[in-house]
């Protein structure tokens, strides 16, 4: 029982011979046993083999040094490209700190014209606040 119960969980490959769900004409998917062969009946997909490696374990081990290398590389890349985008930030910067500049000589140019197309006259000024004479004319 317990053989024919691995049996029928086992990881079938099945090609696809018309589109379903996510999976096109031609592809190749693995599936439980169960699934492969509804498929097969419902003339979806036919299967083509068992999955070769199915529910094995790989266990990958990794040595200290080499991913201390590995981090000591990233973390030089970050520096570096860190460095650039300072330097770009200081560019930016000086290049707003200019715009300002310039944005406020123009302001004070633009005031200057403006007091000179609009002088102040002495005809402006006069009878500031005196009232009109009244009485015969």
């Amino acid at each position: 029982m317990a053989q024919n119960k691995d049996k029928m969980m086992a990881n079938v490959l099945v090609k696809f011979l018309k589109a379903h769900g996510k999976y096109n004409v031609g592809e190749t998917a693995g599936f439980d046993r169960l699934v492969a062969e509804k498929f097969e009946t419902e003339k979806v997909a036919k299967i083509v083999g068992d999955v070769k490696g199915a529910g094995r374990k790989v266990t990958l081990e990794v040595g200290t040094a080499e991913v201390q290398k590995m981090i000591d590389e990233a973390s030089a890349e970050f520096e570096q490209k860190a460095d650039v985008l300072l330097a770009r930030t200081e560019e930016l910067d000086a290049a707003d700190a200019s715009l300002k500049e310039r944005e406020a000589d123009l302001d004070a140019r633009e005031q200057a014209v403006a007091k000179l197309e609009n002088p102040v006259t002495d005809k402006d000024q006069d009878g500031g606040g005196k009232p009109p004479a009244q009485g015969k004319k």
